[in-house]
């Protein structure tokens, strides 16, 4: 598959940001995948390795968490006018991406075993039963690429930022991650953490 120049840069930018290092640049520039369906039969094959790597982590806070992935439609929005990439042919590909990687995340979260039962939802308006003790989200910050935070529900504003290490790949990336997300959660010194 090729990409203009400066299209392609900026997609490898996108994608690495997004995530976490899982070997994207690698996958788009090296191995030159024919089609899109089978570069997202890649990655995902290449997450569901990685997350088989995933161990799981401490604290265990208990309770219900929410892993909160925006609307498609927000993501090309944001993820992509924002930062000057006008909608092509390539823009449902890079979605597929994106979102492959975010889901990989909240699977990422699941295996860490912080939380009795996590959910994945495109919105707050989509959570059907009790409400979430905490909600590891997804978001745009102001120019910027996409970040992930965590914070509990009843103290919205406090959102400690989640990263992952980006010189490393695979499980460990994701790795790098959960622990990211467990100095999260014992800053918010929830009362449920043992």
């Amino acid at each position: 598959m090729k990409f203009p120049m400066f299209a392609k840069y900026t997609l490898l930018a996108v994608l690495a940001v997004s995530l976490q290092g899982c070997g994207i640049n690698y996958m788009i520039d090296e191995k030159g995948y024919g089609s899109k369906e089978e570069a997202i039969s890649a990655l995902k094959l290449l997450l569901s390795e990685s997350l088989a790597g995933v161990t799981k982590n401490s604290p265990y806070v208990g309770g219900k968490a929410l892993v909160l992935i925006p609307p498609r439609n927000i993501i090309e929005t944001y993820g992509f006018k924002k930062m000057g990439i006008e909608p092509s042919g390539e823009t449902e590909f890079i979605l597929d991406y994106l979102e492959t990687g975010a889901h990989a995340i909240a699977d990422s979260v699941k295996k860490g075993e912080f939380f009795d039962s996590v959910v994945v939802a495109r919105d707050l308006s989509g959570i059907q039963s009790e409400k979430p003790d905490h909600i590891v989200s997804w978001e745009i910050i102001g120019l910027n690429p996409w970040q992930w935070f965590v914070y509990r529900t009843d103290n919205a504003n406090n959102k400690i930022p989640i990263s992952s290490d980006h010189t490393k790949k695979d499980a460990e990336s994701l790795n790098s991650f959960n622990n990211s997300l467990s100095r999260a959660l014992i800053s918010l010194g929830s009362s449920a953490v043992k």
